[in-house]
């Protein structure tokens, strides 16, 4: 049987894990506590305990902080390419 490897392509590909430790505390917001002033980008699995919005600041042109918004706009990262190896 074939080996599958996969390649990760671009350095900064961006890794949601990175949030998560980055983002402060008290700047968490939950469902009940963000809005339209602050970024709505979710962090972590809303099935999960521990699920939270970034809540930094917003420019009022976005419902994303200036890092999310940046994020967002370079859309999804490559899916990985499957090399098959005999």
């Amino acid at each position: 049987m074939p080996r599958t490897h996969a390649l990760q392509l671009g350095a900064d590909m961006y890794n949601g894990a990175a949030d998560e430790v980055s983002t402060p505390v008290g700047q968490r917001k939950s469902i009940l506590t963000v809005d339209a002033a602050t970024c709505h980008w979710p962090i972590g699995d809303p099935r999960v305990a521990g699920f939270h919005f970034c809540g930094a600041g917003t420019s009022g042109k976005s419902p994303y902080c200036v890092h999310h918004a940046q994020v967002a706009a370079r859309g999804p990262a490559p899916a990985p390419i499957k090399w098959k190896l005999a």
